[in-house]
């Protein structure tokens, strides 16, 4: 049995690496994830917008997102 190979990472657009950068500095902050809606409110965008983006970080590889409340796994 071979050993697993890290999986390489998708390249993210700019906007979804303003979300995510912006999503990692409120958990910095406050120490817990935060919901979509704040940060659509911090970045001017739509709640559903930062939902899509968010899928699509998850996607790529770079969070992990588990069923339970604001909890995301930073991958890289």
């Amino acid at each position: 049995m071979q050993p697993l190979k890290p999986k390489k990472l998708k390249p993210l657009t700019l906007t979804q690496s303003l979300v995510l950068s912006t999503f990692k500095k409120i958990v910095d902050a406050k120490g817990i994830a935060p919901t979509h809606k704040e940060v659509a409110k911090k970045l001017g965008m739509a709640r559903p917008t930062v939902s899509v983006h968010m899928a699509a970080i998850e996607r790529k590889g770079w969070i992990k997102k588990s069923r339970a409340w604001r909890s995301v796994e930073f991958l890289r």
